[in-house]
């Protein structure tokens, strides 16, 4: 036999203890979740229940084992919910009169399979990332509500008298020597180091418990005060509910339960979502959240069905499978048989459990929650996440689940909204004097606009506006409004908004009507369809732009109208006689494309007459870059540096060029360098004055 199969078999070997002791876990646990709810005055069903909580367990392991995604990954019914659905089912038990327990598992069945439904249809439809809008803070109080939920759950398993946490006997002695064992038994579940610990704790603690009774006392006195989950009625088969039991089930109890059952689908998903993004995490996967949805939930609705509740991937258990080097398949098999062999022992030995050990498997996840929560949210959450976390599960504790997580989400929601509102909306506030429309004029338009532009501001908006952010803006225009600086136009660029509301879009009307009182005009660019439907419905459109450039370029020519002068005529190009020679004349129509995007070799171009737009085509909306009147050049940087144009530039209306070609230019180059350097140094100035021109206004973005 060669070494490498002898290998394989030693660690096949070696997964099974493992697997034994996660399957061991598994089973204990879903006879305790049973136990957990089939208490008090539901317990007639518990022989069944446990029965019909390992096979749904196994359905959901088995599934899950052989479907999932997962290189690794142990599944069983889940704590976290079923914690939650009996602490539901406690409250329900106090509004039924008769046949409590068939109501509390028809309830159960209700929950579990509506829920499963739910959970596969959003794999279904791919909504498995709506888990990332849920605040962080919001699922850590969860967490820790859900932890003490254990917690209390746990201890009225012990005590089996239909009291948890919140009873002022629980330091007595009577129900001190019942809790004691349970709870250290939990403490060492969770705090005492090693991989297979856990399972050799539940052993030890199970078998010293009958060594003791059998040296002190029997199995029928313990069993009468209380320290077993026995006596259980003998189960005839599963807890499937029958005929005559669906018609004894309190049908309008469980209509007012109906929140309850809507609550226990949000946490099925957002705790299965969280496990799944858990161990994506922990073992570097990346796997198909969708997928698990549907898996699980599928194997939910069947565990559902034979009377179990809801199961999925665990993360504590499929990290030690992992850690023990073990399978899935393995751990899901040993499952199999230990809990086939527990059902097949009969209500005896399922009944000979110890109830501080089952209560203390349920204790013991609530424990490791909470120190989670500790550590995550208290110790390393801010002072506002510290609150949010501690209020949810004190109010889950005392009031209950759905009020906890409402209370949560509402704070968080509020927290949310203190917060965006006192962000800046406002993402660039600029005047004229800096900022430019990307029409090239003369120069001494520009030095009037340097001088006049400040009586125009520009202020570029960004995110969501609400009442709140909305209010701010309301705010910095009221206060430029009312400086020393006089203020004779306002333009708010909306291309960074992503939506707006009816609020916001009231506080824009207001500001319309505070400009018009103090002789300001307010301006609009690149509206969103909704906004530009209401501002034109208000007879503003006047005052809208397709974006920010048109808008400061309409500003400028009202500022420049005292210098009357039509750019479309003038013949100013600023050439010297000598460098114009060279140069050859060109008429253009109006839509004539003289340089189009990615072709090379383009002439270059002096403008003599007409204005042209240089854009920029094949995007989702064609943007304009410059317009440019007489005296600008255009294809300049092509021209020089041999590249692809970068942009396309057309007519506005019939035009006169000047253009001069590479051989051209070479020629001057060679005969007459001094009046080729003249045109180059031209050039470059004009390049220079619209560079310093950006340069101020990237300096006030970064203010």
């Amino acid at each position: 036999m060669s070494g490498t199969t002898q290998d394989a078999r030693r660690g096949r070997t070696r997964a099974v203890a493992p697997a034994l002791a996660l399957g061991l876990m598994q089973t204990g646990s879903a006879i305790s979740l049973a136990a957990l709810i089939f208490a008090e005055d539901a317990s007639s069903r518990l022989g069944p229940a446990v029965v019909s909580f390992l096979l749904g367990s196994l359905i959901v392991s088995v599934v899950m084992a052989l479907r999932s995604n997962f290189t690794t990954m142990v599944a069983s019914a889940n704590s976290s919910v079923t914690v939650v659905v009996a602490a539901l089912a406690v409250r329900l038990l106090d509004d039924v009169a008769d046949d409590k327990a068939v109501t509390v598992a028809a309830f159960v069945a209700i929950a579990t399979v509506v829920s499963s439904i739910l959970t596969y249809l959003m794999g279904k439809f791919e909504m498995g990332e709506l888990v990332r809008f849920v605040p962080f803070p919001v699922i850590g109080g969860y967490v820790a509500g859900t932890g003490w939920l254990m917690l209390d759950g746990g201890m009225r398993v012990v005590l089996n008298r239909g009291v948890g946490l919140f009873t002022a006997d629980l330091f007595t002695a009577e129900f001190a020597q019942f809790w004691v064992p349970g709870v250290l038994l939990a403490l060492a579940i969770v705090f005492i180091p090693g991989a297979t610990k856990p399972s050799a704790l539940i052993v030890l603690a199970i078998v010293g418990f009958h060594l003791v009774v059998q040296m002190t006392s029997d199995l029928d006195s313990v069993e009468a005060a209380g320290w077993l989950l026995g006596p259980l009625p003998d189960s005839s088969g599963l807890g499937i509910l029958s005929p005559n039991d669906l018609q004894a089930v309190d049908w309008a109890a469980i209509a007012r339960a109906t929140p309850g059952i809507a609550a226990v689908t949000v946490i099925s998903i957002v705790g299965l979502l969280l496990n799944i993004t858990g161990v994506e995490a922990e073992m570097g996967e990346n796997v198909d959240v969708d997928h698990e949805l549907r898996l699980s939930g599928g194997a939910s609705i069947a565990s559902g069905l034979v009377g179990g509740t809801v199961g999925y991937v665990g993360i504590g258990q499929t990290l030690l499978a992992r850690r023990l080097h073990t399978s899935s398949r393995m751990v899901s098999l040993a499952f199999v048989a230990i809990a086939l062999t527990t059902i097949l022992a009969g209500p005896e030995v399922l009944g000979a459990l110890p109830r501080f050990v089952a209560g203390a498997l349920v204790m013991a996840p609530g424990l490791a929650l909470l120190q989670r929560w500790f550590v995550d949210g208290i110790l390393k959450g801010s002072s506002t996440d510290r609150v949010l976390t501690v209020v949810i599960p004190v109010t889950m504790g005392f009031f209950g689940v759905l009020e906890g997580v409402g209370l949560g989400i509402a704070i968080a929601a509020g927290l949310f909204v203190i917060r965006y509102a006192s962000l800046n909306p406002v993402r660039l506030e600029t005047t004229g004097a800096t900022m430019r429309s990307n029409l090239d004029r003369d120069a001494d338009d520009v030095a009037l606009l340097k001088i006049e532009g400040a009586s125009t501001l520009i202020l570029g908006l960004g995110g969501f506006l609400f009442f709140g952010t909305a209010a701010r803006v309301g705010h910095r225009v009221r206060a430029a409004l009312e400086s020393e600086q006089e203020i004779h136009d306002i333009i708010l660029d909306f291309r960074q908004v992503t939506g707006i509301d009816s609020s916001a879009e009231a506080e824009l009307q207001r500001l319309l009507r505070r400009c018009e009182q103090h002789d300001a005009h307010l301006h609009f660019s690149d509206l969103r369809p909704a906004l530009l439907e209401s501002m034109a419905a208000n007879g503003h459109h006047d005052r809208i732009f397709p974006d920010l450039d048109r808008a400061l370029e309409s500003v400028e020519e009202k500022l420049l109208a005292d210098r009357p002068h039509d750019m479309s005529t003038s013949t100013d190009t600023g050439l010297a006689p000598a460098l114009a020679a060279h140069f050859e004349t060109i008429d253009v129509e109006a839509g004539t494309n003289i340089i189009t995007a990615l072709e090379h070799g383009s002439p270059l171009f002096l403008v003599q007459s007409g204005t042209f737009t240089v854009w920029v085509p094949n995007t989702s909306r064609a943007r304009r870059l410059r317009r440019v009147a007489p005296g600008a050049f255009l294809g300049e940087v092509g021209f020089f540096t041999g590249d692809a144009a970068t942009a396309t530039v057309t007519a506005d209306s019939d035009a006169v060029l000047l253009k001069m070609d590479h051989a051209t230019f070479d020629q001057l180059t060679e005969s007459q360098p001094a009046v080729a350097w003249q045109l180059t140094q031209l050039i470059l100035q004009r390049t220079a004055r619209r560079l310093a021109s950006t340069n101020a206004l990237v300096n006030d973005l970064l203010r």
